[in-house]
């Protein structure tokens, strides 16, 4: 059975304060949590957080956030 090769890219603008504060909030969320050495569960600062766990922390708001815009549009579009 042959693969389908259909793709479609999607650019998304979003405004750094928005971006800004989303990553702050998946930051505290998984400040709570981290184990950091040095520090109690929940009480590393959250600039350590923030450079130890920059991936995690894209990746989370990638998955919460910009989806948000491409829902509306569709929406919008239908």
């Amino acid at each position: 059975m042959a693969e389908a090769t259909c793709r479609r890219e999607l650019e998304l603008e979003i405004p750094a304060e928005e971006v800004s504060k989303a990553t702050d909030k998946v930051a505290k969320e998984l400040m709570r949590v981290a184990r950091v050495p040095g520090f109690r569960p929940g009480k590393a600062p959250i600039t350590l957080i923030k450079k130890r766990f920059a991936e995690e922390i894209k990746a989370k708001y990638c998955n919460r956030w910009c989806q948000r815009p491409w829902k509306k549009r569709w929406r919008n579009r239908s």
